[in-house]
């Protein structure tokens, strides 16, 4: 009983081992870019055409800004944010 486990598992290991060394798919993929994906009709809310401007609840508020290109575009995914330190600017983009 013991004998057929171990032949199980290292058969097992084996298997696992020739198939994580075979020879990968290497070909090229040719991601499109980002701005390629925003559809033209996007449009940008600013600050002027916010429906739902934000209520100021502190003194610490200052009127978002639009940043300059790259990272300003139309495409309604923006979601950039400060960290807490206010060190550092993160923009993130899920991909579509």
């Amino acid at each position: 009983m013991k004998r057929q486990f171990l032949v199980i598992v290292l058969f097992s290991c084996v298997f696992f081992i020739t198939g994580c060394m075979q020879e990968r798919n290497t070909e090229s993929v040719t991601l499109p870019t980002r701005e390629s994906k925003i559809p033209s009709s996007a449009v940008k809310i600013t600050p002027a055409n916010d429906s739902y401007p934000p209520q100021l609840h502190t003194n610490e508020f200052m009127p978002p800004a639009p940043l300059p290109d790259p990272v300003n575009t139309a495409g309604a995914e923006d979601s950039p944010f400060i960290t807490s330190d206010g060190s550092e600017f993160y923009f993130f983009s899920p991909p579509m």
